[in-house]
């Protein structure tokens, strides 16, 4: 997995975490995402390690772990952006469309707010930053 050679200054940079699917990580890329992904940079590592390499490299995390919104309720780091998606299992043809589509929409007002998707359905809030 080679990084993205001209990635596109109008999208997010990204950082996804592990239980993001590498399908979706290479799929973003191809789209000019200027992505990262837990698993290839640093696998098993700690949800505060994910946490800092998101607020060290300025990038909106993706994840479909609910433990890093109590992170950002308990410790409030100041974390350039959180994407929570709350999907039940699924096949991963259907999940990379949800993930990708929504990014393609949304991604320009991720920056700075915690942003959750829950069956079709977003709530965003401002972060303290």
């Amino acid at each position: 997995m080679r990084p993205v050679p001209n990635p596109d200054p109008t999208k997010p940079r990204l950082l996804l975490d592990e239980c993001v699917p590498q399908l979706i990580f290479q799929a973003l890329q191809n789209l000019r995402f200027d992505t990262k992904w837990i698993g290839k940079e640093c696998p098993s590592a700690s949800d505060r390690e994910v946490v800092e390499l998101a607020v060290r490299e300025n990038r909106v995390l993706v994840s479909l772990d609910k433990d890093f919104g109590a992170i950002l309720m308990i410790e409030q780091p100041e974390i350039p952006g959180l994407v929570l998606f709350r999907i039940k299992v699924i096949e991963l043809e259907k999940l990379k469309t949800i993930i990708i589509d929504f990014l393609e929409r949304y991604g320009s007002r991720l920056a700075g707010s915690l942003t959750v998707y829950k069956e079709g359905r977003i709530r965003q809030r401002p972060l303290k930053l």
